[in-house]
């Protein structure tokens, strides 16, 4: 009894975990519900921005024509023209295009899912890199631990053999110091 009941939880358990196929399936099924719970955790951020270019060519001739309208004014002044003449002239001044200003208007519209789901693949790619670079690390500090045995190992062994070396010409040694 115990064990058919032990059996019958544990079926329970692992039939009710959610893994990602069982949840492609459950949103494929269900795909308003899926939207909305999608919409309401990745919402879409919107920016808006102005960019204001003039054309600095337009702007010149602009300039010019009206400093040469100007001029005449003042050389009709001067002359002592009549006053429909001058007014004339005041209104074509008036009338002048304004500066020629081109006007962009940039929307931008950023997908947080997609942005949620690439922050989370780097993560995890940085991650399993970290995970390379502790290996790496263990293993550079095994191998000087290694090295360093190893020529301790070496100095000994030399010292070995000089004092072998010594003691097997040690008669030819005390005559030559004697």
């Amino acid at each position: 009894m115990k064990i058919s009941l032990f059996v019958i939880v544990w079926v329970y358990l692992l039939s009710s975990c959610s893994t990602p196929a069982k949840l492609n399936k459950l949103m494929n099924k269900l795909p308003k519900a899926a939207a909305k719970e999608c919409a309401e955790r990745y919402p879409v951020k919107e920016s808006i921005d102005t960019v204001v270019i003039v054309d600095s060519a337009a702007v010149k001739v602009y300039e010019n024509e009206l400093f040469l309208l100007w001029k005449q004014l003042d050389s009709v002044l001067s002359v002592g023209c009549d006053t429909q003449y001058i007014e004339s002239i005041k209104e074509i001044i008036k009338t002048k295009p304004a500066k020629i200003e081109t006007k962009y208007v940039i929307k931008t519209q950023e997908n947080t899912a997609k942005i949620q789901a690439v922050t989370d693949s780097l993560t995890a790619i940085i991650n399993g890199k970290d995970r390379e670079l502790m290996v790496c690390e263990y293993d550079i500090t095994k191998i000087r631990e290694t090295s360093e045995s190893r020529k301790k190992q070496r100095n000994r062994l030399f010292w070995l053999l000089v004092l072998m070396t010594i003691f097997a010409f040690r008669k030819q040694i005390l005559k030559l110091i004697s």
